[in-house]
């Protein structure tokens, strides 16, 4: 087993690809992996990724068959994963260069780390820090993880354990275009509750853009509704307080303003 798998899907990101590459190729070792999974891009994202493969050993290039969603390729990263641990970087960000360091360290004693992140407003050219107060979370305080929208809600700014993901077959929604990295991260949580940390370092940079894959799709409030149900199952396997409860409430009733306030427009 290699020390870390870092699952990246890639779909049309060639002005972004090769920094967020390059950020990670400074710090990996010899007994890490990359591993991209090509959702079926239409511009040169391939022959990037193809041309990074074959100058370092341990980069993995995959092409699904059909343009699947982020889901679908993500599991598809997780079946290649051959690292104790595994994180998922988006293309069209980049780490800082002792990204990986500090979190496998950390990663010595918890089974979860969530690393505090730099939020770059790509068109105004400035940036400002994402962070939750550094803390170590078990069952007791897990609740000040599950109110945070901003460090629950992603993927990249956590390391987690392969085994625990393996083996209790935590797999990404499918069904789901939307908040699908959420409902990852809660389904992990529920073996990790009492071992996570969290860190106010901030190791990734995060690129908000005006268009692209930032955008997520207009939905009916039923769907959204839906998916707010899988979430409130999940928080409550986790901690079934009052708190819980009154996050799930209030989640709801942002959804349906959310709705409504498109509507309105």
């Amino acid at each position: 087993m290699c020390r870390i798998s870092i699952i990246i899907p890639v779909y049309n990101v060639e002005k972004y690809l090769e920094k967020c590459l390059n950020s990670l190729i400074c710090q990996i070792a010899n007994n890490d992996e990359i591993i991209l999974v090509d959702d079926c891009s239409t511009d040169s994202s391939e022959k990037i990724c193809r041309a990074y493969e074959k100058k370092y050993e341990n980069i993995h290039y995959y092409k699904q068959e059909k343009n699947s969603g982020p889901s679908r390729t993500r599991n598809f990263g997780l079946k290649k994963a051959q690292g104790k641990y595994i994180s998922f970087i988006d293309s069209d960000d980049f780490v800082e260069n002792n990204y990986i360091d500090v979190m496998i360290e950390n990663m010595q004693n918890y089974d979860l780390v969530i690393c505090a992140y730099y939020l770059v407003y790509e068109a105004k050219k400035e940036k400002r820090i994402v962070s939750m107060k550094g803390q170590g979370l078990n069952n007791k305080n897990i609740v000040e993880l599950l109110k945070n929208n901003e460090m629950l809600n992603s993927l990249w700014n956590k390391m987690y354990k392969t085994e625990i993901i393996k083996k209790n077959q935590i797999t990404f929604d499918e069904g789901e275009s939307r908040g699908e990295d959420l409902l990852f991260n809660l389904d992990y949580i529920y073996y990790a509750k009492n071992n996570i940390l969290v860190s106010d370092k901030p190791l990734y940079n995060y690129i908000m853009k005006e268009t692209g894959l930032n955008l997520g799709l207009e939905e009916s409030l039923r769907k959204r509704f839906n998916r707010v149900k899988k979430v409130a199952c999940k928080m409550k396997k986790i901690n079934n307080s009052v708190k819980v409860k009154k996050i799930i409430f209030y989640t709801y009733l942002l959804h349906m303003y959310l709705y409504l306030k498109n509507k309105i427009k």
